[in-house]
């Protein structure tokens, strides 16, 4: 096999394999998986609310791990932000973005700079990421009214606003029904 066809090999399978991570991502594996209860968690939103895996019992919720540096995130990003605000005035939903390691000057930023209008949280660290997950954004983690998590979408597919509506639409029901 010539040389130059290897490196091309190589670099494909890089490029594939890459997502949004970093080298100095946590080795253990996600934690959280379909099927389990959201981990107890507590974050502050830009808003001043304060949003906790307690406060979203009784709601259809959605939490999306970000990074504004991220290329697949900041493709989400348009999906999210309509997402939150086609659902954003249903009683029985939730939507929070969450960033992996980025502050505030930051993330504000790039939420001013795009117009986004989704409830988020600027976390320094990865402490609240690390209850979830160790590698890869964007990550996207939707819970029913019990706390249980039932889909999780990561960068290779990027989640579709048609499977997320689905999804969303169909737990609401179930929701509703319930009632």
């Amino acid at each position: 096999m010539k040389k130059g066809m290897i490196w091309g090999m190589l670099l494909f399978f890089l490029l594939c394999t890459a997502g949004c991570s970093k080298d100095d991502d946590d080795p253990k594996e996600a934690e959280i998986q379909v099927g389990d209860v959201l981990p107890n968690f507590s974050v502050d939103l830009k808003s001043g609310e304060t949003i906790t895996n307690q406060s979203l019992k009784g709601k259809i919720s959605v939490i999306y791990f970000f990074s504004t540096t991220c290329k697949d995130c900041i493709n989400q990003f348009p999906i999210m932000d309509r997402i939150y605000n086609e659902y954003k005035e249903n009683p029985y939903f939730t939507l929070v973005g969450i960033s992996r390691e980025e502050g505030a000057s930051m993330v504000d930023k790039f939420f001013e700079d795009n117009d986004y209008t989704l409830p988020y949280s600027a976390q320094e660290t990865r402490d609240v990421y690390n209850l979830f997950a160790s590698k890869i954004v964007p990550r996207i983690y939707i819970s029913d009214s019990d706390g249980i998590v039932k889909n999780i979408f990561i960068d290779k597919p990027l989640a579709s606003y048609e499977e997320l509506i689905e999804i969303l639409d169909s737990l609401l029901e179930e929701l509703c029904c319930k009632s």
